[in-house]
């Protein structure tokens, strides 16, 4: 519960804090197709060892700092659980060239794991380390692409000494394309 309300009091913070200081750096939006190696484990079934889904991402460029600040939206399904994570990221951004950057974070935030038969609607952190590369198509429009790692803390639901699920951490991959404005 306090970290739920830290995460939304920093979340207010951050776009205050961008409202007040807007100058020459944009704001972003991503839109990345992931594919993870990690699964959900239950005494009925082991969910698939890779899952695939788009993931959204938005945030601000600081001005000060090669620095850029952003929430990220993971929503994870299988046959029989699900898994929706939501980070607060920063992730350092240098230039390699013109039109070619990389990047590199960390983030911290919420996941929520339901798995079958049992649902779970308590507070896990989680947390997250990506890399990768930005390329400029124009001054608006860009291709991303990362690896990443999601640690779940491999979340475990136990119903009863018989009824169980857990959650793997998470690597794998993503590309996207992504809007400046």
């Amino acid at each position: 519960m306090l970290l739920n309300n830290m995460l939304k009091i920093g979340f207010v913070a951050f776009l205050l804090s961008t409202q007040l200081n807007a100058q020459s750096k944009p704001f972003f939006a991503e839109f990345k197709y992931n594919i993870m190696d990690g699964k959900a484990n239950s005494y009925v079934d082991t969910a698939s060892d890779s899952t695939k889904f788009i993931a959204l991402k938005a945030g601000k460029y600081l001005d000060e700092y090669p620095v850029r600040l952003s929430l990220e939206y993971d929503p994870i399904r299988w046959k029989d659980a699900q898994v929706d994570i939501i980070t607060l990221n920063a992730e350092y951004v240098n230039s390699i060239n013109k039109d070619l950057q990389y990047f590199a974070g960390v983030g911290i935030g919420r996941l929520h794991f339901q798995g079958d038969p049992i649902n779970y609607t308590g507070l896990t952190v989680t947390s997250r380390v990506q890399a990768g590369l930005i390329y400029d198509i124009n001054k608006n429009i860009y291709l991303t692409s990362d690896v990443q790692y999601i640690y779940t803390n491999d979340a475990k639901i136990q119903d009863n000494a018989y009824s169980y699920s857990y959650l793997d951490n998470f690597f794998g991959m993503g590309f996207g394309v992504g809007v400046k404005f």
